[in-house]
């Protein structure tokens, strides 16, 4: 399995009927990111998902492992139906055609930790995702730095643009750090994203010493690109 190191790169997974997993508790696919800043990644999913237009309902996430950091900066916890989706030199990861209908990811960690989350994954590097939906409630809580995103939590910078086409979020998001907090409709932190034909129907709250909050994207710097993209909700902050 992924989270026990084979990556999937260049492989091909295919849904072939909608799956209702019934609120049990999931176990996100993949967990690792670079944590050194060194572009080595472990632990995550590296091939193509396509969801055939199928739908995976039910998905619940109450808590999650916490992973030490190499660097020193405590310990992280990566959320979603994948926790990280990170392509490498030789082949670009991939999610299409895939909808997620009533998720609900609930977490709380006292410490300062931290927390990526998102629908889709927790953490994406060197990634296309197409046709995909997510609909659902994301809160997270945590004395750290938080990540959240309808999509993904995080998404990283690196030389190689990821791609998000013609894909959605609607619910709810709440999110409380003690340190500094990232939160947006459709990634936390979108460093390096081509977003098109995007479209999120959101309540987006976020609330930190230090917050940043967006409707579509937020901390996307000057790398980002965004085209036809449509936010609809509400969005509040406190610092």
């Amino acid at each position: 399995t992924v989270n026990s190191g084979r990556d999937c790169a260049g492989e091909y997974f295919a849904l072939g009927a909608d799956i209702d997993l019934g609120g049990a508790e999931w176990t996100p696919i993949g967990y690792g990111y670079d944590l050194n800043d060194s572009g080595a990644y472990d632990r995550v999913f590296c091939g193509f998902f396509d969801g055939c237009g199928y739908t995976v309902s039910g998905m619940r996430l109450t808590g999650g492992t916490a992973h030490s950091d190499p660097a020193s900066r405590g310990c992280y916890y990566s959320l979603g139906l994948f926790g990280a989706v990170c392509g490498d030199t030789a082949f670009t990861a991939g999610i299409t055609r895939l909808r997620l209908a009533d998720i609900s990811i609930s977490m709380t960690v006292s410490a300062e930790d931290t927390v990526f989350a998102g629908g889709i994954a927790g953490f994406m590097n060197r990634a296309t995702v197409t046709d995909c939906f997510v609909e659902g409630d994301i809160n997270v809580e945590t004395g750290g730095v938080a990540y959240v995103g309808g999509l993904y939590g995080a998404v990283s910078d690196d030389n190689l643009y990821n791609t998000t086409q013609n894909c959605g979020f609607a619910g709810n998001i709440y999110v409380s750090a003690g340190v500094r907090a990232y939160a947006a409709g459709l990634a936390g932190c979108g460093l390096y994203m081509k977003t098109s034909q995007c479209y999120v129907s959101a309540k987006v709250e976020c609330y930190s010493a230090l917050a940043c909050v967006a409707g579509l994207l937020c901390d996307s710097g000057q790398k980002s690109r965004t085209e036809d993209a449509v936010f609809a909700g509400e969005i509040y902050t406190v610092a």
